[in-house]
């Protein structure tokens, strides 16, 4: 403590230190000389009351010094020699930390409230939503989107909330959690479709691990409003290869969530980015998907024309069986089958030859 503090405040510090609520009352009550304590004073450590009762999460201590006009927007808080390794706000913490006592009261009074979309260090910086994330408290998800913190705010590695709560950066640590965070997130209403390049769905394919991955993807499926024709970028693709939600699929050999991604939305595009052409290549494997292709009547001439040929190419008994299925169906949309049946009919004798 420094010698400039006061006895009065060293004993308010060390009521704080040990939750001892009526001895801080008593020492942070209005003097009889008219003064008050300086609530700002900072211990030997460089912590203001507030932030000290914060990081000790002292919740009833932390209601008072609110209440009593201690500064909620203080300098980034750096704990030393607590093991946090925290560099963030006071609000920020408290939800990295799960405090949802202490988060209540620090955005209860109107005269002295924290921001509940407050960043970090940034105007992209992550807010206490995404560290309430992060720190697998789904608590005090609820608490801040009931305090109406904004699940739509885009966040420099995050992208926003609900995409973080569906990909792999999110380590929950029950899978249970994960679906949790996601169904709070979409109540409160997050957009399904932030960030357009990348959007909650493409991160839930990308890294399905498990059967909540699923549920999630089912989740997000069922909402009228998710554009399930967006074309992105596989997160972690250094190429940046445009995809959509059903060429990732068959990219990552996810034949059971393309199936779902066909049989759910009759909106989709199956004719965007090839994935007839894309699941005849994978052979047996994506057999099943081709059929249910076919079975949609939207292939256009184009997706028929590449993924004949590919199946003629592959040379075998199981492609010709499925070359064969999809000339049946060309034949009602074709605009000159004859023609194409001259121009196939060449690239199966150089594959024979």
């Amino acid at each position: 403590m420094s010698a400039s503090v006061d006895k009065t405040t060293k004993a308010i510090f060390a009521a704080i230190e040990n939750d001892d609520l009526l001895t801080f009352m008593i020492l942070t009550a209005r003097r009889t000389d008219g003064t008050r304590v300086n609530l700002e004073a900072k211990n030997e450590h460089g912590y203001t009351m507030l932030e000290y009762a914060v990081i000790r999460n002292r919740p009833d201590l932390v209601m008072d010094l609110c209440q009593m006009g201690a500064n909620l927007k203080t300098n980034w808080l750096e704990p030393k020699g607590w093991g946090n390794n925290y560099t963030g706000s006071l609000i920020c913490f408290a939800a990295w930390q799960g405090f949802e006592e202490s988060i209540e009261w620090m955005l209860i009074y109107p005269w002295n409230k924290a921001d509940v979309n407050e960043r970090k260090h940034k105007p992209d910086g992550d807010t206490p939503l995404i560290e309430a994330i992060r720190g697998n408290h789904r608590g005090t998800v609820s608490v801040l989107l009931d305090k109406g913190a904004d699940p739509n705010l885009l966040v420099g590695l995050h992208g926003t909330a609900l995409r973080l709560a569906c990909s792999e950066k999110f380590r929950a640590e029950k899978e249970s959690l994960r679906v949790g965070v996601v169904r709070a997130l979409l109540k409160a209403k997050a957009d399904v479709n932030l960030p357009a390049h990348s959007p909650p769905l493409a991160a839930a394919i990308d890294c399905k691990r498990s059967d909540s991955y699923v549920e999630i993807i089912e989740l997000l499926l069922r909402r009228k409003d998710l554009d399930v024709n967006y074309t992105g970028v596989v997160p972690g693709d250094n190429q940046h290869s445009p995809v959509t939600a059903l060429t990732q699929s068959i990219g990552k050999r996810e034949w059971a969530i393309a199936e779902m991604i066909v049989g759910s939305r009759p909106e989709l595009d199956v004719n965007k980015g090839n994935p007839l052409e894309l699941a005849v290549q994978s052979g047996a494997d994506g057999e099943g998907l081709v059929r249910m292709l076919l079975a949609t009547g939207r292939l256009s001439e184009s997706s028929y024309q590449g993924a004949v040929e590919t199946a003629i190419r592959m040379n075998s008994l199981a492609a010709n069986a499925i070359a064969r299925a999809m000339l049946k169906e060309w034949a009602a949309v074709a605009a000159d089958m004859k023609t194409e049946l001259a121009r196939l009919r060449e690239v199966a004798e150089k594959v024979s030859s």
